[in-house]
Protein backbone atom coordinates (compact mmCIF):
# COMPACT_ATOMS: atom_id res chain seq x y z
CA UNK A 1 0.00 0.00 0.00
CA UNK A 2 1.55 3.58 -0.68
CA UNK A 3 1.18 5.81 2.38
CA UNK A 4 1.62 9.25 1.69
CA UNK A 5 3.73 11.87 4.12
CA UNK A 6 2.86 15.57 4.06
CA UNK A 7 5.09 17.71 6.25
CA UNK A 8 3.60 20.48 7.73
CA UNK A 9 5.88 23.30 8.73
CA UNK A 10 3.72 25.94 11.52
CA UNK A 11 5.81 28.31 13.71
CA UNK A 12 3.62 30.58 15.56
CA UNK A 13 4.59 33.68 15.51
CA UNK A 14 6.73 34.75 12.56
CA UNK A 15 7.49 37.18 9.53
CA UNK A 16 7.50 37.24 5.93
CA UNK A 17 8.22 39.32 2.49
CA UNK A 18 4.77 38.88 0.51
CA UNK A 19 3.83 40.14 -2.83
CA UNK A 20 0.39 41.03 -3.52
CA UNK A 21 1.59 41.93 -7.76
CA UNK A 22 4.76 42.34 -9.05
CA UNK A 23 5.13 45.79 -8.02
CA UNK A 24 4.18 46.07 -4.51
CA UNK A 25 5.72 43.78 -1.79
CA UNK A 26 4.49 44.03 1.98
CA UNK A 27 5.67 42.50 5.73
CA UNK A 28 3.15 40.55 7.11
CA UNK A 29 3.46 39.30 11.02
CA UNK A 30 1.90 36.65 12.26
CA UNK A 31 1.26 36.15 15.78
CA UNK A 32 -1.16 33.18 16.56
CA UNK A 33 -2.22 32.89 12.66
CA UNK A 34 -1.03 30.59 9.68
CA UNK A 35 -0.70 31.54 6.04
CA UNK A 36 -3.56 30.68 4.15
CA UNK A 37 -2.59 30.64 0.96
CA UNK A 38 0.57 27.85 1.80
CA UNK A 39 -1.04 24.36 1.90
CA UNK A 40 -1.84 22.48 4.74
CA UNK A 41 -2.32 23.91 8.32
CA UNK A 42 -2.14 22.38 11.44
CA UNK A 43 -4.83 23.96 13.96
CA UNK A 44 -3.94 22.90 17.21
CA UNK A 45 -6.13 22.59 20.36
CA UNK A 46 -5.49 22.32 24.09
CA UNK A 47 -4.35 19.54 24.74
CA UNK A 48 -7.76 18.20 26.24
CA UNK A 49 -9.17 18.79 23.07
CA UNK A 50 -8.24 17.39 18.86
CA UNK A 51 -6.02 19.34 16.60
CA UNK A 52 -7.40 19.54 13.14
CA UNK A 53 -5.32 19.31 9.72
CA UNK A 54 -6.54 21.72 7.29
CA UNK A 55 -6.88 23.36 3.69
CA UNK A 56 -7.93 26.81 3.95
CA UNK A 57 -9.06 28.98 1.38
CA UNK A 58 -6.82 31.91 0.60
CA UNK A 59 -8.74 35.25 0.87
CA UNK A 60 -7.63 38.55 1.11
CA UNK A 61 -9.82 39.86 3.11
CA UNK A 62 -8.12 37.59 6.47
CA UNK A 63 -5.26 38.91 4.94
CA UNK A 64 -4.79 35.18 3.60
CA UNK A 65 -3.70 34.15 6.96
CA UNK A 66 -5.92 31.21 8.97
CA UNK A 67 -6.26 30.61 12.88
CA UNK A 68 -3.10 28.71 14.03
CA UNK A 69 -5.08 27.67 17.34
CA UNK A 70 -7.61 27.39 19.54
CA UNK A 71 -5.89 30.59 21.71
CA UNK A 72 -5.99 31.54 25.05
CA UNK A 73 -9.33 32.27 26.75
CA UNK A 74 -7.52 33.20 29.82
CA UNK A 75 -4.51 35.16 30.51
CA UNK A 76 -1.25 32.41 31.43
CA UNK A 77 -1.55 34.91 35.42
CA UNK A 78 -5.37 34.16 35.36
CA UNK A 79 -4.91 30.85 34.16
CA UNK A 80 -2.68 30.35 37.14
CA UNK A 81 -4.79 32.21 39.62
CA UNK A 82 -7.73 30.09 39.22
CA UNK A 83 -6.15 26.64 38.57
CA UNK A 84 -4.35 26.81 41.50
CA UNK A 85 -7.38 26.93 43.55
CA UNK A 86 -9.35 24.84 41.63
CA UNK A 87 -6.86 22.64 41.52
CA UNK A 88 -4.35 23.05 44.90
CA UNK A 89 -2.28 20.16 43.47
CA UNK A 90 -1.15 20.08 39.87
CA UNK A 91 0.08 16.76 39.47
CA UNK A 92 -3.88 16.54 39.22
CA UNK A 93 -3.72 18.12 36.28
CA UNK A 94 -1.17 15.68 34.83
CA UNK A 95 -3.48 13.10 33.37
CA UNK A 96 -5.66 14.29 30.01
CA UNK A 97 -9.37 12.31 30.51
CA UNK A 98 -10.64 12.33 27.08
CA UNK A 99 -7.43 11.29 26.10
CA UNK A 100 -5.94 9.37 29.01
CA UNK A 101 -2.62 10.65 28.00
CA UNK A 102 -0.23 12.14 30.91
CA UNK A 103 2.07 15.22 30.87
CA UNK A 104 5.66 15.06 32.07
CA UNK A 105 6.51 18.28 33.11
CA UNK A 106 9.65 20.03 35.85
CA UNK A 107 7.52 23.12 36.27
CA UNK A 108 4.49 22.31 37.66
CA UNK A 109 3.11 25.86 37.35
CA UNK A 110 2.75 25.19 33.64
CA UNK A 111 0.32 22.70 34.61
CA UNK A 112 -1.96 25.70 35.49
CA UNK A 113 -1.22 27.94 32.45
CA UNK A 114 -1.47 25.08 30.19
CA UNK A 115 -4.44 23.59 31.27
CA UNK A 116 -7.17 22.69 28.84
CA UNK A 117 -9.95 25.10 30.35
CA UNK A 118 -7.19 28.38 29.60
CA UNK A 119 -7.80 27.36 26.25
CA UNK A 120 -11.21 28.39 23.90
CA UNK A 121 -12.74 25.57 22.47
CA UNK A 122 -11.28 24.49 19.13
CA UNK A 123 -14.96 23.01 17.77
CA UNK A 124 -15.80 26.75 17.60
CA UNK A 125 -12.97 28.06 16.35
CA UNK A 126 -13.28 25.34 13.43
CA UNK A 127 -17.12 26.16 13.22
CA UNK A 128 -15.79 30.39 12.71
CA UNK A 129 -13.35 29.17 9.88
CA UNK A 130 -16.13 27.14 7.95
CA UNK A 131 -18.27 30.45 7.69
Amino acid sequence: EDCKTTVVEDPNTFSSEEKQDESVGMWIHRKGAAPSDEGPVVIPGSRGSYSYLVKPKPQALSGFSVAHGAGRKWMRSRARDRMSKWYPNPESLSRTQRFGSRVVCKNKELMYEEAPQAYKDIESVIADLKQ
